[in-house]
């Protein structure tokens, strides 16, 4: 995976969300790298990484190669603990890279954390990224999302969450 590192002190990881980069962290790194040592990295497929190809066109345990890839790079960097930040999709991978390598972890930073934290959403970006064909099905996936899926997870707390619900789903409705 593409590391991208600046600054000096206590060691924090930036893992990103999808379809973003590292790149999404440079004003936060460039305000904190007199304090730290800022590290980012570019998930597989995005950024200055390159795709994985998986045997038979997927791999179940997605979550678990990346966190294996990403405690690679604190060991090649030796470092003993460090603060691990997610965002988006990439909170995912941050909760499970520091429930596998919990005695690494200092601190934990989860923003915006995907709805769902057994979201493996890869295969479902991959299609939604290709010319023409995510432009079809666009309206049907979203559709898919807010109609059912929204729906269910918030069914048991439907009344008290309705609002909040209607009010995360108005920007993406209009």
């Amino acid at each position: 995976m593409y590391l991208r590192s600046r600054g000096s002190g206590f060691p924090v990881l930036f893992i990103h969300g999808i379809p973003t980069s590292s790149q999404l962290w440079s004003g936060i790194i460039d305000k904190l790298l007199g304090r730290f040592t800022c590290m980012a990295v570019d998930l597989p497929g995005l950024g200055r990484t390159p795709k994985v190809r998986y045997e038979n066109g997927c791999n179940l345990n997605q979550l678990e190669v990346v966190a294996d890839q990403i405690e690679k790079i604190r060991v090649e960097h030796g470092i003993a603990k460090w603060h691990v930040v997610g965002h988006d999709a990439g909170s995912a991978i941050a909760v499970h890279y520091a429930h596998r390598f919990q005695e690494h972890v200092d601190h934990l930073a989860l923003l915006s954390p995907a709805v769902f934290p057994e979201l493996k959403p890869f295969h479902l970006f991959r299609v939604m990224r290709r010319p023409v064909v995510g432009e079809l099905l666009a309206p049907v996936v979203n559709a898919i999302f807010w109609k059912i899926a929204m729906r269910c997870a918030t069914e048991p707390q439907r009344e008290e969450l309705n609002d909040v619900v209607e009010d995360f789903h108005a920007p993406f409705s209009r």
